[in-house]
């Protein structure tokens, strides 16, 4: 894509002087900014998500001047917390969280809650946390005493988490650290957001180009070759509502959506959520269903409907019984979807709603 290598810099130099905007608010140490920079830095260099928590691991520790480090991806099918990386932990205590004592934790899912940094005495006073089994049983194992929690999501998904913990003859975290956090929130949230969008890519064969397109302020600036064969074989409606999707998605600040039988990723350079490259593939397991061929077509929800009985196979006759409507007002409305859809039979129309599914890969 054009442009993209100056937009990256410009994305670099924006989100450092961010950062070092609110870093002279904060009355930060000059050791303190290096090691912000540093994180800052660490989290746009790398699309593995184990690699990207390993990285900043100690630097944050030094940071904040804590102990011990661990960092889990939740997985919502199973309900678990998986994929650790831990500094200054001992495995098997770890392996025993993971077996038994997240799920008897009367802290963590309180925390995974919040969207900002949290000490854990927020959560629960030290005075009760010190009574419990798992402070007991399992944190004390590793001398941990006093904590504090950092979990990113993408939209409503909690996509992973910093848990730092300092030993029982230090200070309890306060609210300056859990500022220093939340500078760092949004480069942490966006580094495994990326890294999602880039597994997600990196899944379909070498040989597949996959339509990518890029914003700028809202304004598409660029395309690879497969979106530019796309847009030139797609119904302009069709392209339309994909693009409004798209916008769509990354306003809500996610990185995955989707638009009927388009799966839809979006990766933003650094924090500069004024650009963004969107890529989008057809899913075979998402379904065709009338709300789609309304927005997609520009037809009425009635019309849609129809259109969506059509191309499954039924008669005219069939999507009377189904809609509840005289076979009259069935062949009204297929005679306006045809004009309004430029095709004059079911063959045609069939091709124009599905071939979307042909232009670009899947």
């Amino acid at each position: 894509m054009q442009k993209t290598e100056n937009l990256n810099n410009m994305d670099k130099l924006r989100s450092i002087g961010f950062v070092l905007l609110l870093v002279n608010r904060m009355h930060l140490s000059s050791n303190e900014t290096q090691k912000l920079l540093k994180i800052t830095a660490s989290l746009s260099s790398s699309l593995d998500p184990d690699a990207i928590r390993e990285l900043v691991a100690q630097d944050l520790l030094e940071l904040l001047r804590a102990d011990c480090f661990a960092s889990y991806i939740w997985d919502p099918a199973t309900e678990k917390f998986g994929r650790r990386v831990a500094l200054n932990m001992a495995a098997d205590n770890l392996s025993q969280y993971e077996r038994y004592y997240q799920f008897c934790d009367p802290i963590t899912l309180k925390l995974q809650q919040q969207k900002s940094a949290t000490l854990v005495s927020q959560i629960m006073p030290q005075r009760e946390l010190v009574k419990t089994e798992f402070f007991n049983d399992f944190l004390y194992q590793d001398r941990l005493y006093y904590g504090i929690n950092l979990f990113a999501y993408d939209g409503d998904l909690n996509i992973g988490d910093w848990r730092i913990w300092r030993y029982k003859n230090r200070p309890n975290f306060d609210a300056r650290e859990a500022q220093i956090l939340n500078l760092l929130q949004p480069h942490f949230v966006n580094a495994l957001r990326n890294s999602r969008v880039h597994q997600q890519i990196s899944a379909f064969p070498a040989d597949q180009q996959l339509a990518q397109f890029e914003f700028l302020n809202g304004s598409l600036v660029g395309q690879n070759e497969s979106a530019i064969a796309f847009q030139e074989k797609t119904p302009i409606g069709l392209f339309n509502g994909l693009m409004k999707q798209i916008k769509l998605i990354a306003k809500s600040g996610k990185s995955t959506g989707s638009f009927g039988i388009y799966s839809i990723s979006i990766r933003r350079p650094q924090t500069n959520i004024s650009r963004f490259v969107a890529t989008v593939y057809s899913n075979p397991k998402t379904s065709v269903d009338s709300r789609w061929i309304a927005a997609a077509f520009g037809l009425t929800k009635r019309e849609a409907e129809i259109v969506l009985l059509l191309i499954q196979g039924d008669s005219d006759q069939e999507v009377a019984q189904k809609l509840t409507i005289t076979f009259h007002t069935v062949r009204t409305h297929i005679k306006n979807i045809f004009k309004k859809l430029n095709v004059t039979n079911r063959s045609e129309l069939n091709h124009l709603i599905l071939s979307p599914m042909m232009h670009i890969k899947h």
